[in-house]
């Protein structure tokens, strides 16, 4: 939304202030280099617009894909997998961990997406596989693919995910 200028017919808006809070404000204004009614004409536009809130909102909504249900099913189905590779979910499953998967992005930290890839290109795989015995690869090590870093995503949840969110926003 393109801020209009104010002109001189615009109506005005007269309220009264703590003087704390009037001198914080001052201060604000005057560490931006713009007078008191524009910090303030500035804030109320941001609020409305929604502006003033987006890294709370981008902050909340990683917080709430975290926090879910399909995050959580999908973090033990990986750990599960260490211990039994095939496949014995259905098509509509593995759907739902790809979509989850795919909302990681821009959430996760880059190193955990990396390894969340290796579990959605195994489970691509997986659903294209026609055989009767179809199991997974992300879950194993071999020479020639590197598998999925458990300890990653666990030193992540257990140690670092409350200052990786602390510093988002």
């Amino acid at each position: 939304m393109k801020k209009q200028n104010i002109k001189n017919e615009d109506p005005s808006l007269n309220f009264r202030l703590p003087k704390e809070l009037r001198a914080q404000v001052a201060k604000e204004a005057e560490l931006l280099n713009v007078t008191v009614s524009n910090y303030l004409r500035n804030h109320l536009d941001d609020f409305y617009s929604g502006k003033l809130f987006e890294k709370e909102i981008v902050f909340d909504h990683s917080h709430e894909l975290i926090n879910s249900n399909e995050f959580l099913q999908l973090v033990v189905w990986v750990f599960s997998k260490r211990k039994n590779e095939k496949c014995i979910a259905t098509n509509d499953q593995l759907n739902r961990y790809i979509r989850t998967i795919k909302k990681l992005e821009g959430i996760l930290p880059d190193s955990l997406v990396i390894e969340f890839d290796k579990v959605l290109m195994d489970l691509i795989r997986v659903q294209g596989d026609t055989s009767s015995f179809r199991f997974f690869k992300f879950c194993g090590q071999s020479y020639t693919t590197p598998g999925f870093d458990y300890e990653k995503l666990e030193s992540f949840i257990l140690n670092e995910m409350n200052s990786y969110f602390a510093t988002k926003i």
